[in-house]
């Protein structure tokens, strides 16, 4: 409670400014940036690499900007309108926008194939704001309105302000199912009261109030990073986001900034440390996410930067689920934590071992689930003190010579050997055993094993059906701008 008063959330003076942020904006974003704008009104809100936007700013731009799209693009509530961009401040202004008008917003992966865009832009959309770099595709596939993200400047200027009706959001709908394959999509509402848990977990477990500045190195069209913006907006924090992620750059950053919080996913916070760990040395917290934190990468963090690495789970269709505490995971450093308060979760169908699916139930879900309990694909154990372990995804598991096998045990195998850095793992088909497992190993400097010698390694830890086929040595493991594995290129 004394958390909440300090963020002017409970205060009666903060009260009062939510009802009347709400009253002049309605149940949207714009009314999250009115209240920080008041508290905070020249405090930094979004600082990309070309400029920074005060709260006041970006209330005025934003507000400018939903005057021009109702105007120009004749944007009205329940229009349909697709996000084609990566972190800027005029993708954010956009967001901000759209959600004024009450619009149903859909965040397109900028990464998707050339055939992926076009499946998408083949539904009808009333607008879609996209970046120059996917301009030709724009061209040759969207036969309807557009709007290139670096012209909302210039659209922004040449438009007055003007007071509007207040309006409920629409949906906004995160694309899940990664950038092979058929996209699957994962649709909520604004809610207050739905997302207050979740909220409260990061003030409560992580003290994420306690901080100024967050950096955000995920998409905003992720999951992760579009629910680290909407925390940065209701708390009035100064957020740092760049189109592009570059190890040297994030850490320059952070260095430059003195950046207290980062959202990032496992990979690159073990790129930062490997390049520059003292950069890292004003980071308070980091929010790790999106992706399975090995124990090694915790046990690095702990030693380099002390207690300050978090390790959240949840997905597209159920939403943040679990938290591990830096507490949590010096006794269990592969946990992703217990559940937040609200939330339950089951595993279903475990095997002889005690792993089987996972399932959640939760009122911040997708709301275009088709039953009470979301299963999250993921497989996952339950101790008996209740922290959550993960052991792969469902749909992973190949049938290899008639023996079950998971690639992520191959993994967890291959990250035990002292001499590797990284390793990724996929299956192949395979004529004689049907599917096999093939390896991807980045080694640490110096080391001078070669593929026998890490295969006469691995025989000596894992089953004979789970040895890989193939292991290949990488310099580096290919990264989507999620920060996840670019599994298409190991194909």
């Amino acid at each position: 409670m004394q958390r909440l008063y300090r963020l002017h959330l409970i205060s009666p003076s903060g009260l009062c400014h939510f009802l009347w942020a709400f009253f002049k904006e309605g149940l949207n974003l714009m009314a999250l940036v009115r209240f920080s704008a008041y508290y905070y009104p020249t405090r930094q809100a979004v600082i990309d690499e070309r400029r920074t936007l005060t709260y006041v700013e970006l209330l005025t731009e934003s507000g400018r900007l939903t005057n021009a799209l109702r105007l120009r693009y004749s944007l009205k509530k329940n229009a349909r309108v697709a996000l084609l961009c990566r972190n800027h401040s005029e993708m954010v202004t956009a967001l901000l926008a759209l959600s004024r008008l009450g619009t149903h917003i859909y965040f397109l992966n900028i990464e998707m194939s050339v055939d992926q865009l076009q499946t998408q832009l083949a539904h009808s959309f009333d607008l879609v704001v996209y970046d120059f770099e996917r301009q030709s595709d724009m061209e040759r596939f969207c036969g309807g309105k557009k709007l290139l993200s670096s012209d909302i400047s210039t659209l922004v200027a040449e438009t007055p302000m003007k007071t509007l009706k207040k309006c409920t959001a629409g949906q906004m709908v995160v694309l899940t199912g990664g950038t092979s394959g058929t996209f699957k999509s994962a649709a909520r509402k604004p809610s207050v009261f739905s997302f207050l848990n979740p909220f409260f977990a990061l003030i409560e477990e992580a003290h994420i109030d306690d901080y100024q500045s967050l950096y955000v190195a995920t998409p905003i069209y992720h999951g992760f990073g579009l629910s680290s913006l909407i925390v940065s907006l209701v708390m009035g924090k100064s957020l740092f986001i760049i189109s592009h992620y570059h190890t040297e750059n994030a850490c320059a950053l952070i260095r430059k900034y003195q950046i207290e919080v980062a959202a990032i996913v496992p990979l690159m916070l073990q790129r930062m440390l490997n390049a520059d760990a003292d950069a890292l040395m004003s980071l308070k917290c980091i929010l790790s996410g999106g992706a399975l934190l090995d124990e090694r990468l915790v046990k690095q963090s702990q030693q380099k930067l002390g207690g300050v690495l978090y390790n959240l789970y949840g997905t597209s269709e159920a939403g943040f689920s679990t938290i591990a505490t830096p507490d949590a995971l010096r006794k269990y450093p592969n946990t992703v934590g217990r559940p937040i308060r609200g939330l339950q979760f089951r595993v279903v169908r475990p095997n002889q071992v005690g792993f089987g699916t996972l399932e959640v139930n939760c009122a911040w879900s997708m709301d275009n689930k088709q039953q009470k309990w979301v299963s999250t694909g993921d497989l996952a154990r339950i101790n008996d003190e209740g922290f959550l372990f993960l052991c792969g995804r469902s749909d992973d598991m190949i049938v290899s010579a008639g023996e079950n096998v998971y690639p992520d045990t191959l993994e967890r195998a291959i990250m035990m050997c002292d001499d590797v850095e990284t390793a990724v793992v996929i299956s192949v088909a395979d004529v004689e055993f049907g599917q096999r497992l093939k390896a991807f190993v980045v080694l640490k400097p110096n080391s001078s094993w070669d593929e026998q010698s890490l295969l006469t390694w691995l025989s000596e830890h894992v089953a004979r059906y789970e040895m890989p086929v193939k292991v290949v040595l990488l310099d580096e493991i290919p990264l989507l701008e999620t920060g996840k594995i670019d599994r298409r290129k190991l194909l």
